[in-house]
Formats: C-alpha cells, structure tokens, sequence
C-alpha cells in the first residue's frame, strides 16, 4: 500500500510539472500582440481605429483572442490563436454605403463573370477556379457577385459589387473539415 501512495504521489509531481509547464507556455501572445496582428492584416492604423474590442475566447478547442474593431465605415473579425498568434478567421464588412450608392459606376456597366472570378482569385494566392464557387446575386439594391474560395486548408467567403467590383464582405477561416 505504502508503494501505491508514493507511486500515485510522484505521478501527481509530474504530471503537476508538465501541466504547470503547459500554462506557461500557453501565453505565447499577449491581447497587445492579438490587436497588433489583426491591424496589420487588415491594413489598418491603430489611430485610424474608432472602436476595438477584444475578448479571449474557447474555439475549437483552443484558445483564442476575439478582435473587433471598425476603422471607417468598415467593421473587421478576426480570431487569433492565443498560443501561437495565428489568424484562424478574418472578416470584414462594409456598412458606409446605403440603396442607390453610385460612386465610381458607369450606369449599367457590370462586371463579366471572368473579370469578378480574377479579382477574387488574386485575393488568394494559388487558387484556381477550380477551388472557386461564385454566382451573381441581386442584393439590398445592387447586383453582386457572392461565394466562396476554398484552397490550402482555408475557406473565404465574399460579396462583391458587380458594378465597381469592390469588395463588400471578405471573410477567411480556417477549413476544418
């Protein structure tokens, strides 16, 4: 019995050490560090920023730092892996524009099929069509061209105006299936 009670006592030490070791290495990014990525990745200067929140999350069982900021009229996601700083998602939205917007358009002048799918393919670099789902789209107003990129474990999802060929929404996210 004695034997069992210092065999379980030293398993508990070591396991104590390695968990105790996990912890400290789990720290890896700091919140700071999180907002600093995602700025970076959006393009996006700190004194440009007119909100930021920020907030540390469980995903996919990892933890995460939740970022949301909006810079403009824009509003940006991202989840960024606590341990080693990774962007998992990333997104943004345009909410500047209301019905009717018409700057930089050529009335009836819409985008081709082939020039959309080149703009969204050049946002990913190494997709092909074939890693490309896209159709047009009439929404709140305008006409739009929406879908999805999956390439190189990731998944990006997008709507784009078919007349200026700007991008309404952009989101990327880690493909996990």
């Amino acid at each position: 019995m004695n034997k069992m009670m210092k065999w379980t006592a030293g398993l508990a030490a070591v396991l104590g050490i390695a968990m105790g070791g996990a912890t400290i290495a789990s720290a890896a990014v700091t919140a700071d560090q999180a907002k600093a990525i995602a700025l970076e990745h959006a393009g996006v200067s700190a004194a440009d920023v007119d909100y930021i929140r920020m907030r540390e999350d469980w995903d996919w069982g990892r933890t995460v730092y939740e970022v949301e900021f909006y810079a403009g009229s824009t509003e940006y996601d991202y989840d960024i892996d606590k341990d080693s700083g990774e962007i998992l998602k990333a997104d943004y939205e345009s909410h500047g524009r209301g019905r009717g917007y018409r700057q930089n358009r050529t009335a009836g002048a819409v985008m081709s099929y082939d020039e959309a799918a080149a703009k969204v393919l050049a946002r990913v670099d190494g997709a092909t069509e074939q890693n490309l789902r896209m159709k047009r789209d009439h929404d709140h107003g305008r006409l739009t061209y929406e879908g999805e990129v999956r390439y190189n474990g990731y998944e990006y999802d997008f709507e784009m105006d078919a007349e200026t060929g700007e991008f309404i929404e952009w989101n990327s996210e880690r493909d996990w299936f």
